[in-house]
Order: C-alpha cells, then structure tokens, then sequence
C-alpha cells in the first residue's frame, strides 16, 4: 500500500466535515503495508459511519485503486460526497410503554442531528424489554430531502408478543 489519499466531491457545498488526518486514522492500513482487503472494508465502513453519526447519512464513498506494477504498490484515493445533512423531523411510537417512548423520544429530540447510531444503542440497550423481533431494522424511516429531516416511525404493535412460560 502506497498511500491512501481523500478528495470531496459535493453536491451541497460546504467544508468537509473531517480532515484527511483524521479519516486516515480509521483506516487501518498502514503506508507501506500489504494492501488487506479486510482492513480496507474496516477503514470504509469505518469512515462512511462517522459521517453518517453526524447526520450525513446519504454520505458517499467511491474508491480508485492506483496500481503501479514497477514498484508493486497500490494507492487507494477515497473520492467522498458527504451531501446534506439531516435532522430528526416527526418521532412516532406505536405500542411501546409511556417509559420506554419517553426515553426514545429523548435520544431523538426534534431538530437534532440524526444519528442512525443512537437508534441500535436504543435497541441494545431495552432488547430485554422490547417486544419479540424488535430491531432497527423495522423502524421506517421517511426523508424529505427538500427540508433535511426524516421522520421515523416505531411500530411495536405489530411485532409478536413474547411468549410466557410456566
């Protein structure tokens, strides 16, 4: 591995949210280093997510490999358009209790930056509580691009009740 280089490209204009030392930080490939595919999905998945905890959840990646044979090196440029960032718009809740709504609502207060992250901790978190087959992965998630925001929506009441045994 030659290097590992960041360019932006945007569609919303504005600063880059990070500068290129930190993202290279998370890439744990280092200069010189046999390229390791792993390791180069670790440091994408790594980069797209610390965009995306900052409400920049449209946030895009392009890689480019550059090979040079001569001296058997590869440099990797991460091409990144972070877009536009999002708020939390509209919370609903459907079949939770008052506590647990309450503290949801909470971790994604109106107007707030949106953070996909703070929906999987919510879930982690309660998943003793929480109906049978609940996951973050149900919450419907609705954008407006226009306005920046997504408004979610939280249906516990059509997931199957846990099961009481004797």
């Amino acid at each position: 591995m030659a290097k590992i280089e960041f360019r932006w490209v945007e569609e919303h204009p504005g600063p880059p949210l990070f500068d290129s030392n930190e993202l290279r930080k998370l890439v744990p490939l280092k200069d010189g280093e046999v390229y390791n595919r792993d390791k180069y999905q670790e440091g994408l998945s790594a980069v797209a997510g610390v965009y995306k905890e900052r409400g920049f959840i449209e946030c895009t990646i392009a890689s480019n490999l550059a090979i040079n044979d001569e001296n058997q090196t590869v440099a990797l440029v991460l091409e990144i358009n972070q877009g536009q960032r999002y708020y939390w718009g509209n919370i609903q809740v459907i079949g939770l209790s008052l506590e647990l709504e309450t503290i949801l609502r909470a971790q994604l207060a109106k107007d707030s930056v949106v953070n996909p992250k703070l929906i999987e901790e919510f879930y982690q978190q309660y998943k003793l509580v929480l109906p049978v087959g609940a996951s973050p992965g149900t919450a419907e998630w609705h954008r407006n691009e226009m306005l920046a925001i997504v408004d979610v929506t939280f249906d516990f009441s059509t997931l199957p009740a846990r099961a009481v045994h004797d």
